[in-house]
């Protein structure tokens, strides 16, 4: 039973101290987000000193519309490339990445295309999966996957973004043949809360039929984040994951029945 979460679930908890918390919890393996290759090897080593695997990378996503637009493109594709170098030196088989980084994204354009075809290439070089994931806008993610055909474009489905954004999209009956990672949290189909699974109105019953039809049975991966609000600020760390290591280990059943 492989069940994982993120890394970050508490910024402002000492990096090491969450990673012990983490272990302790149960939890086998965590979800790195890259910040450099000098900080992800610190981090790294201090999660496998505690007996943790990485499951994926989340690469950097806050300079994703560049490449559409063709201004900076150099500079993000350099940290891009940075990321997937810090995956193979470290044999970490799968790079996640959005397609966009904002809600009104600029057009999908022919050098945007071309751009994700070259960093393709270069991860296959590098033996490294790009698992793109759903975020806001479903068009760039469909225009990628219609574009890149290589054996290392893959999915990671983010079940609150579809929740929230493109719910009537239906993400996984279109890709789910790709799907190589899963963001797993829970919100109130408006805000991307990134709550403990159970806690929203995200329909679980029905993302586990579609995951056995898919005959999926990869790491339960949770993406939730402990804020200072909606019902978490007078949680412990220690309570938050055994609630959601109880989430994740539920789900992990359901998808067994």
């Amino acid at each position: 039973m492989n069940l994982c979460i993120n890394a970050d679930f508490r910024l402002d908890t000492p990096f090491e101290q969450r990673i012990k918390l983490i272990k302790q919890a149960g939890f086998k393996s965590v979800m790195m987000f890259w910040r450099g290759s000098d900080r992800f090897e610190e981090e790294l080593l201090c999660i496998k000193e505690n007996g943790l695997r990485i499951e994926n990378v989340h690469g950097p996503f806050h300079m994703m519309n560049a490449l559409w637009t063709d201004e900076n493109a150099v500079e993000s594709l350099i940290k891009l490339h940075g990321a997937i170098d810090c995956c193979h030196n470290y044999a970490i088989k799968t790079l996640v990445i959005h397609p966009t980084d904002t809600k009104t994204p600029p057009p999908v354009s022919e050098s945007g295309i071309n751009y994700f075809k070259g960093l393709i290439r270069y991860a296959k070089s590098m033996n490294v999966d790009l698992a793109f994931e759903n975020i806001e806008r479903p068009e760039y993610l469909h225009t990628i996957f219609s574009e890149c055909d290589d054996d290392n474009v893959k999915l990671c489905y983010d079940i609150g973004h579809e929740n929230c954004f493109d719910y009537d999209y239906d993400i996984l009956e279109k890709y789910g043949k790709r799907l190589k990672a899963l963001h797993l949290h829970d919100n109130d189909g408006v805000y991307d809360l990134h709550k403990i699974p159970f806690e929203g109105n995200v329909d679980y019953d029905r993302f586990i039929k579609k995951l056995v039809e898919l005959d999926y049975y990869g790491t339960i991966t949770l993406e939730i984040m402990k804020p200072r609000w909606e019902g978490y600020a007078d949680v412990y760390d220690e309570e938050y994951l055994s609630r959601a290591f109880n989430a994740a280990k539920k789900l992990f059943e359901m998808r067994q029945q």
